[in-house]
Formats: structure tokens, sequence, C-alpha cells
């Protein structure tokens, strides 16, 4: 052992380990495998951090040996690497020391460690004091993000109690965050028009009657029962579920959840699978009319290429690595120099990510489907929840925009999510039915105001509409026309 250099010593003794415990078939074995491991890989990293040149100076032998062990020590950033890998924002992360960073076992022995739990509860409780003291501005939902990935990645089995203190004052701040917001009036109102696709919404006390009376369901006829008597209120990205759910019924009356449920995620896959051939027929379209460099058409075939190869196959139990298809983009038509850049990516990028969206509603978590026993309910509860009223800002806070009623509107949850932080008048060109719709959610609101239950609102249809001429271009300027009570104007 002292002859060998570490890392055969290392990987030699690990291999040996792993093929004794893989012919063990207690529950323990991993257990057993970290408890034997893991003082040997200690071991040799000090070893190595011992192992200086003898004759080097004094001084100079103390500070490299210090450098070397406390150099494991530096952090790194790792993704959670979701099994739903539709999640875009940057909560999807970890922070590891650099030793764990490196070790390409790091999911599998810190998730199958017995120990995960408690280990995940103090890295929570840490971050919740770093934002609670101010040192981590922006990220206070950072800790619960994290959880519930973690969660859904190992089926429920990796998560916090919520027990510490500083969680604990983390969550009630969030809550107290979450409240400010809920000033905005008008989402509190059942029925009101989402300002985007002009379905109407629900309130909270809305949500949860449907969810009780999903819960309370005893077969799939009646979930399908409730769903298509609420079908107004579903939007249309989520429609092709109930539709589908109708016909699979009605083809298979007797049809068990779990086949219900892989015919819905089969009938997913293929929508997005037909929409990035409509996005490689866009593509080449533009590639023929256009003129791009040899290096920028190069970069767009290898996108087209590595689509076909990487993301044409899918299995029905896991759904559309989004992130992954996202990363494809920026290393290809990202780094393109053409003006026709932010075009292409667009073409590429947008309706998948809200095809993956929807695709996520098929897709909850094991927890929540171990505590209904049920794969349909939690999903049926997923496609009410995206008619939940949500206030919007049309300038969005993380550009700026004030945090004041007169920036505000109502949308449904799934509009909500698809508009994102994109500026208002990028999403707009998007969604040009916002012009109409966004007349319908104001005479909902202008009928509130003149019947007296929106106080302190008599200003805001004004203001909000000269914003909205503000934000959009002579061509296309939304002009809102509203009566208030002892008000002349028409406009």
């Amino acid at each position: 052992m002292n002859d060998a250099p570490s890392r055969v010593l290392y990987d030699k003794y690990k291999s040996i380990i792993k093929e004794i415990m893989s012919m063990l078939s207690s529950e323990q074995k991993w257990k057993l495998y970290e408890t034997l491991k893991n003082p040997v890989k200690n071991s040799i990293m000090l070893r190595d951090g011992l192992a200086v040149n003898p004759s080097a100076p004094d001084p100079i032998r103390t500070s490299i040996t210090l450098k070397n062990i406390f150099g494991h020590s530096v952090s790194r950033i790792r993704i959670v690497g979701l099994v739903n890998d539709g999640v875009t924002d940057n909560f999807n992360k970890i922070l590891t020391c650099d030793d764990c960073g490196k070790d390409k076992s790091f999911y599998f022995s810190f998730f199958n460690s017995p120990d995960a739990g408690r280990k995940f509860a103090v890295y929570q409780s840490d971050i919740a004091k770093q934002i609670l003291n101010g040192s981590l501005t922006g990220n206070n939902l950072y800790p619960f993000k994290l959880e519930g990935y973690i969660k859904k990645l190992t089926k429920g089995n990796v998560g916090s109690k919520k027990n510490d203190a500083s969680v604990k004052a983390l969550l009630q701040k969030n809550f107290h965050i979450a409240q400010s917001e809920l000033d905005f009036v008008p989402v509190t109102y059942d029925g009101v028009p989402c300002s985007c696709c002009g379905k109407p919404t629900i309130n909270h006390e809305h949500k949860l009657a449907l969810y009780e009376e999903i819960n309370k369901t005893k077969n799939l006829w009646q979930i399908l029962e409730i769903l298509e008597r609420n079908e107004k209120i579903i939007s249309k990205n989520n429609k092709f579920i109930l539709e589908n759910f109708a016909g699979i019924l009605e083809s298979n009356p007797v049809a068990t959840q779990k086949e219900v449920v892989s015919e819905l995620r089969k009938v997913s896959y293929e929508r997005i699978i037909k929409q990035l051939e409509e996005n490689e027929k866009k593509l080449n379209i533009l590639l023929s009319k256009n003129t791009l460099s040899e290096t920028d058409v190069s970069k767009v075939k290898e996108f087209i290429r590595e689509t076909k190869e990487k993301f044409y196959t899918f299995d029905t139990n896991e759904s559309f690595p989004f992130t992954k298809y996202n990363n494809l983009i920026r290393q290809t038509i990202g780094s393109c120099n053409s003006h026709l850049k932010t075009e292409m990516i667009m073409i590429t990028k947008e309706s998948v990510r809200n095809l993956c969206e929807s695709q996520s509603v098929l897709f909850p978590p094991f927890s929540v489907v171990a505590k209904l026993q049920s794969q349909m309910k939690p999903i049926a509860q997923n496609i009410i929840n995206g008619a939940v009223a949500t206030v919007d800002h049309l300038i969005p806070k993380s550009k700026n925009g004030e945090n004041s009623i007169y920036n505000c509107t109502v949308m449904c949850k799934d509009c909500n999510f698809e508009k994102s932080y994109y500026s208002f008048y990028y999403w707009y060109k998007l969604h040009p039915g916002f012009k109409v719709n966004v007349q319908k959610y104001m005479d909902f609101v202008v009928n509130l105001i003149n019947k007296g239950k929106l106080k302190d609102y008599s200003s805001y249809p004004r203001v909000f509409a000269t914003r909205l001429q503000k934000l959009t271009d002579d061509r296309e300027k939304i002009v809102l026309r509203f009566r208030l009570k002892k008000d002349d104007s028409v406009k």
C-alpha cells in the first residue's frame, strides 16, 4: 500500500467492495458500502495532502500541505438532475465541497444514504440562516424549491420536516411576502377573466373545493366528470389531457389508472416530437431564404442532427429532458453570430417549453401520488391548479417593474408561468390575443368597482390603461374602453 499510487489504490479498493456489495441482498448493503469506503477515502486524501517534497523548506512544505488539505473544501455547484427535466430555473442546483462535487457517484451515495434526509435538513437550515441574515438576497424560495426537486428525484424519500427554527422563520417570511402580493384585491374574486387567454380564473377557495371533490372520487369516470364540468377554466395547453382522457375511457370503459396515465404520457410526448419536427421545418425555411455564414449554417445543422439523435426517442415513464434540450440550443444556435439568432432561439425553445410545462402535469410528485393513492387524482388537481388566479406584473419585477396595483393584472397560473420574466412587449408579440382578452378583464374589474366591491380602485382602470398604451407601439396600441360610475369618459 505504501508504494501504490493513491488513485490506483482507491479505485481498486472501491471496485472490490462494490463487487461484494452488489452480491448482497440486504437493504443495508449501500450503507455498509459507505462505511467501508469513506474512512479509506479520507485517509488517502490526507496522505496526498501530506505528500510534499521533503527537501523543500519547512514553511513552504507547511503552506502546501495546508492548501492541499483545505483545497477539498472549495465549493462546487452541481445541477440536481431531475427526473422531470422541464425545470429551467436556477434553484435546481446544490452546493457541494470540491471533493464530493468531483465524485461521479455523489448522487447515488448522497440520495441513497440512510442519513440523506438529515444531511439535507442541515444544508437547508444553513442556507435559510444565510438568507435571513441578508447574505443571500433574492433566494428566499431556494431551500424549498430545491427540496421539491430532490423529493421528485428520490420519489419522496429525501426531504426535511421543517422543524428547524431558521427554516420555519424563512417559511413565515415567504408567507408574508406572498400575502403582500395578494393586496391586489381583484385576484381574490372568483371568475376574473385571465387577461392573457380570456378564460375565467378561480380563486384559492374555489380551488380547494375542487381539490376536495376530486379527492372524494371513487373511479376514473367521476374524475372525468369533474374535469368536463369545469372545462371552461382549463387552459388550451391542458385541453389535450381532458380530450384524450375522455377518448381513452370511451374506447375502454374499464381502463386502469396505469393504462390511462401511460397513454396520456405517450400522447404528450408525441405532441413534443411533432413540435420538434415543425421547428426543424421552420429552421430549414430560414436557412433557404437567408444567407448565413458557413459557421452558423453548420451550427444550425448540428442542432437539427443532434435533436433527432437525442430527443426523438422517448420513455413514457420519464418526462422530456428540457434542460438538456435547452443546453443544446445554447451550445449551437445560441453561439451563432447571425441577426436571426434570436428568432431561431424563439422558434426552437418557446413552443417546446410550453409543451413541457403541460407534460409536467402528468408527472405529479411520488409523495402526492402515495398520499392520495391515485395517479389521476393529482393529475386532475394539477389541471385545475393551472386555472388559479395569480398576480402578474406587466413590467416584471426582475426588470425593475414597480410592485404597485397599476403595474398588475390577473392571469391564470398557466399563462403567468408562460409569461415568466419576459418583457411585456416581447411577450405581447407572441400573444396578440391579449389585446381582446385584457378588455374582458377590465370590464369585469370596472363592474366590481361600480358595484362598490373594489374600494380604493377608482383610479386603477385609467392609470392601467395609460400604462398599456405606453407599452405598445402605434400600430398595435391597446386602447381600453370603460365607463365608471359618475364618470362621463368612455376611454
